[in-house]
């Protein structure tokens, strides 16, 4: 996969009018605990609590107006699954959602209240996956991937040319990592507006594949993905995704559940921050290399 700069401009035009330009707040109390200045993009005051339905939106804009009739499919725990609802219920395309069983309920409603059609199968995302590709044969549906597609790579890139007009300057990005359509394309934009900015992705080391394999240069698969943060709960690596997250990300760090939930605690109480564990890792990641080298971050 080859991603062309033109295609984040692009999507910044296309989908502009139908998502918030989320705000970017320096947040006192982090920035005097950690001696530096810490500023919160708050994607989780998206519609749908999350960045997905950008990518989401710039799918279904990019489409034709057969496809459009034809209707959507999309496989998600549930951050994509609302995305994809959302993004279709603006345009009047029918949506068809296919999520596993120990989804979270209220993703579940919340995707079912958008006026998608919720189809329960899969004990995890791999395995809703493989059940998607069987019903794909049966039914004609266009599939909205939640990470290996181009336009939904454009469309979670967008994020990139909003901090370009929010700030001047930034030293550190820390972004989460699931399956890695967020931090591929921020990534790519970010090396455009911000060329020395270091780049941190972040998994949960109970669901760690694509952080090992950055950090070992070759594809790792887990055995096992067990963490609460089900939004980057992701088992098997796409190479095509490796890929790309390899020419832009400069440290991969795995972070073990109970920091993510201190995380997720300390946004509430010193921010006012409501962030589910798969947003709330990237302060802990933060923490995790701060404890290492706080001069490392001094007045950055």
């Amino acid at each position: 996969m080859k991603l062309e700069f033109s295609g984040f401009e692009k999507a910044y035009e296309k989908i502009g009018q139908y998502i918030l330009k989320t705000p970017l707040i320096k947040n006192e109390w982090l920035s005097k605990k950690y001696g530096c200045e810490v500023y919160l993009k708050l994607e989780n005051l998206q519609p749908v609590g999350s960045f997905k339905l950008r990518g989401a939106t710039n799918a279904i804009v990019n489409m034709s107006e057969e496809d459009q009739k034809i209707g959507v499919l999309a496989v998600s725990a549930g951050n994509h699954a609302q995305g994809v609802a959302w993004a279709a219920a603006k345009f009047g395309v029918d949506a068809t959602i296919i999520m596993p069983k120990p989804s979270p309920l209220i993703k579940i409603m919340n995707t079912k209240a958008l006026g998608a059609k919720v189809i329960l199968e899969g004990g995890n995302v791999d395995e809703s996956f493989e059940f998607a590709k069987e019903y794909l044969k049966e039914n004609h549906k266009i599939y909205i991937h939640p990470f290996n597609q181009e336009e939904i790579i454009y469309g979670q890139g967008t994020i990139g040319f909003e901090l370009k007009e929010q700030i001047d300057h930034i030293d550190f990005i820390f972004g989460s990592i699931g399956g890695g359509g967020l931090m591929a394309g921020l990534g790519t934009v970010v090396r455009k507006f911000f060329p020395n900015c270091t780049i941190v992705g972040s998994q949960c080391t109970g669901a760690s594949s694509m952080i090992k394999s950055l950090q070992q240069g070759k594809l790792v698969e887990s055995e096992t993905v067990a963490t609460f943060a089900d939004g980057i709960k992701v088992k098997k690596p796409e190479f095509k995704m490796y890929e790309l997250l390899d020419k832009v990300i400069d440290e991969a760090v795995h972070i073990e559940d109970d920091k993510v939930a201190m995380a997720v605690l300390e946004l509430i109480e010193r921010a006012r921050v409501i962030a589910e564990g798969a947003g709330a890792i990237n302060l802990a990641a933060f923490n995790e290399l701060y404890e290492k080298s706080p001069k490392r971050f001094k007045n950055k």
